[in-house]
């Protein structure tokens, strides 16, 4: 329920999140209390936290601790389930945006962690990756981001959350220079 929300917020405009991602986090809560072994529980908490926070402004998030929440939550997926794809990316993701806002030292972000993490996750799931790829933005990344995403374009989508990434690989391949 969680991340269907989260997919259908997104959707949203900006006024209208916040009540969604509200939601999104009172689920993924009841999640980890239902089952506290539920990778997937973990990384949808983590996300519904971090996108709160980035709707709610940096002074915000930081006087309420979401990167440090938004950190352990990912963690906590990936101690259950190594190579769960989204906490991969989601955690490689928290470290280039800890470090490239300056305040590394405070939060424990490691630029190294950001490609480590990547790589990981490329492994486990290489379509997924290419958005990742991208936040990197050099023009190395971008050629791997691009054959990530011609090949993920390709597939044939098994189910809705699938049709939903090959719609968003297409859409990320036609912006690409």
């Amino acid at each position: 329920a969680a991340r269907a929300l989260d997919w259908y917020a997104g959707d949203q405009p900006i006024a209208k999140q916040e009540a969604f991602y509200v939601q999104c986090e009172g689920y993924a809560r009841k999640a980890v209390e239902l089952n506290p072994r539920n990778s997937d529980a973990y990384f949808e908490l983590g996300a519904a936290i971090g996108r709160l926070g980035g709707l709610r402004g940096a002074a915000s998030a930081f006087l309420n601790g979401v990167a440090g929440q938004v950190k352990s939550n990912f963690e906590r997926a990936l101690e259950l389930n190594p190579r769960q794809v989204l906490a991969l990316i989601g955690l490689g993701r928290w470290h280039a945006e800890i470090v490239s806002r300056g305040v590394a030292g405070l939060f424990g972000g490691d630029e190294n962690q950001v490609k480590t993490l990547f790589e990981r996750a490329l492994t486990a799931d290489p379509p997924s990756v290419a958005v990742a790829l991208l936040i990197l933005d050099d023009k190395a990344n971008r050629a791997a981001a691009r054959k990530l995403l011609e090949a993920a374009t390709d597939l044939t989508p098994r189910d809705v959350a699938e049709r939903r990434q090959l719609v968003a690989a297409e859409r990320l391949l036609a912006k690409l220079p």
